[in-house]
């Protein structure tokens, strides 16, 4: 496994956020950054023609998706090992994708112990894997399901999580150059949460990936802080890399809002240092919903983020719509023909420029909590999940700070 070389180059007085240079190979990674997002892609001769001059300042794509049993018992026996080959072999032929890293982010709906034969089945899957990603995500378990009822039962014990990890941190192991990150489950609770980032943290495991399987960041702060604090009280601030993926963009979004509250761009004064793709919630339970309205649903999808207050806005409501067109070489008619990606696109390079002015405001004024606290839409109990964590010495220097 090679190691990702890190080296702190921001961190900030009050809130989680860290700028770190994150060295892979040849490759070096400004952190935190916003990987651009292939889900729901054009077709490849759309990508060809997307803006080559922002496109250079992105080095790493991601493409997410869900793996069913079917499928896993199916493709690890595939004579022509065909698992992935459409989001990876098919975009290395892209010219504009040719020399990035390209990551497929993984979550399997099912136990795989429950397949037969299932360390072979495993085995195999991953082999293949370990060829179609450049950063190699140990695939995240979906570890609760609807029963019958359309009640959540929990289908992988956390034990068996464990069990599952160290194997396939194994077999991706096996004479590879490639970093490697680990699941770390979320909706076990926050208990078991911590378990698990203190086991895996002793097993020498730093690379770690959270799946937010479609959530919001409002619901994953008590996590991520308690990440930082396990990871900090071993000392390993300089060592451990945070992915995040799958997050859902908006904090709880209405399809009539005009602006929804950003989730996504929030995840890094919580210390996250990639930020991937966007995933919305997987609905469980109840009948068919009857479709949205298409005009409502292509402006529901086609939202742009406001740099002023943190919503994403409706973007035939935002008066910057032609500027960001002309910013990123997109029109409206792309916009309505693929509103998620297109928008997407857009979204991934304000983001990092955002990213960048958080760098030079901490290296400035020694934090972002004052430069948060003018954006309208983060709610206080987030502002609050923001705010660095003291240890009682330094909580008793600044008392005295205060009293003098």
């Amino acid at each position: 496994m090679t190691d990702i070389r890190v080296r702190i180059t921001e961190q900030d007085e009050q809130t989680l956020f860290t700028g770190k240079e994150l060295s892979l190979g040849n490759l070096s990674l400004t952190t935190p950054c916003k990987l651009l997002d292939l889900n729901n892609p054009p077709p490849l001769s759309a990508i060809e023609l997307l803006d080559q001059q922002h496109l250079r300042t992105v080095p790493i794509v991601e493409r997410s998706r869900f793996i069913h049993q079917e499928t896993y018992t199916r493709e690890a026996n595939h004579p022509d090992a065909k698992f992935l080959a459409d989001s990876y072999d098919a975009l290395k032929r892209v010219s504009v994708l040719r020399d990035k890293l390209v990551v497929n982010s993984l979550t399997l709906s099912f136990n795989p112990f429950n397949v037969p034969d299932s360390e072979e089945y495993l085995r195999s899957i991953l082999h293949i894997y370990h060829g179609r990603s450049d950063l190699l995500l140990i695939p995240n378990l979906k570890v609760r399901r609807f029963d019958e009822r359309q009640h959540p039962e929990i289908q992988v014990q956390p034990e068996e999580f464990t069990r599952y990890v160290d194997m396939a941190h194994q077999i991706l192991d096996f004479r590879n150059s490639k970093p490697i990150f680990v699941p770390v489950p979320s909706k076990y609770g926050l208990k078991t949460f911590r378990a698990f980032v203190s086991d895996f943290v002793s097993k020498g495991y730093r690379n770690f990936w959270i799946d937010f399987e479609g959530s919001g960041i409002t619901s994953r702060t008590s996590h991520i802080r308690s990440f930082h604090e396990i990871v900090d009280s071993e000392g390993l601030e300089n060592e451990v890399v945070l992915y995040a993926s799958n997050v859902r963009r908006e904090n709880n979004p209405h399809m009539t809002d005009l602006r929804s509250a950003a989730s996504d761009i929030l995840t890094a004064p919580l210390g996250v240092d990639i930020i991937g793709v966007n995933r919305e919630p997987q609905r469980g339970g109840g009948g068919p919903s009857q479709p949205p309205n298409k005009e409502m649903w292509i402006n529901h999808k086609a939202r742009f983020l406001d740099r002023d207050d943190y919503s994403y806005v409706k973007y035939s409501g935002y008066p910057r719509s032609r500027e960001l067109f002309d910013k990123y070489h997109v029109n409206e008619a792309l916009i309505r023909l693929n509103p998620k990606f297109y928008a997407n696109f857009v979204n991934t390079f304000e983001i990092n420029e955002e990213l960048i002015r958080h760098q030079t405001i901490i290296a400035e004024n020694g934090s972002l909590l004052g430069y948060l606290g003018t954006k309208s839409s983060i709610n206080p109990k987030l502002m609050k999940a923001f705010e660095k964590p003291f240890s009682r010495d330094t909580q008793s220097q600044q008392s005295l700070d205060r009293f003098f």
